[in-house]
């Protein structure tokens, strides 16, 4: 059924299969979805979120604070302390991994265990692998996805 949509879809627009792929890849990059390469050392996780979704994707202090449920002051000073400490903007890559923006939601887990946990359990990453892509130490990310572990034990 795909490859019939595809098909139609490449005749319609009169597009290769190789350029709807790379479409459909682009795609992902959208407001509901955060690229892994804008986790930097210089910046928390909540701070490279909100600098993403404010930059990038142009949304209000507001917008963000619907999509992260957080106030909307809270949002203007994460902004501006991230502004402060990382004042380029960022040079989104394709790393192939994109963290859907509504999981960060759930204020039950701190902002960088939700990111560790949905690395770990989504895209099935190991600690070092995890440890690089955030410009962490492997034995801090060990440490955050067994700190998220242990709060979902006792939240159950």
């Amino acid at each position: 059924m795909l490859n019939k949509l595809v098909l139609t879809i490449s005749k319609k627009f009169d597009l290769s299969k190789e350029e709807i792929v790379e479409l459909l890849k682009e795609s992902k990059a959208d407001v509901n979805n955060i690229p892994v390469c804008v986790f930097v050392k210089d910046l928390s996780a909540l701070e490279a979120i909100v600098k993403y979704l404010k930059e990038v994707q142009e949304l209000r202090y507001s917008e963000i604070g619907e999509k992260l449920n957080r106030d909307q002051r809270t949002v203007w000073s994460t902004y501006h302390k991230a502004e402060k400490k990382h004042p380029r903007k960022f040079v989104i890559e394709d790393s192939g991994y994109f963290i859907p923006v509504n999981i960060f939601r759930e204020r039950l887990y701190g902002v960088l265990e939700v990111l560790v946990h949905y690395l770990k359990e989504h895209y099935h990453l190991r600690y070092s692998e995890i440890g690089v892509i955030l410009e962490r130490n492997q034995r801090t990310v060990w440490t955050v996805y067994q700190r998220y572990k242990k709060k979902e034990v006792a939240h159950e």
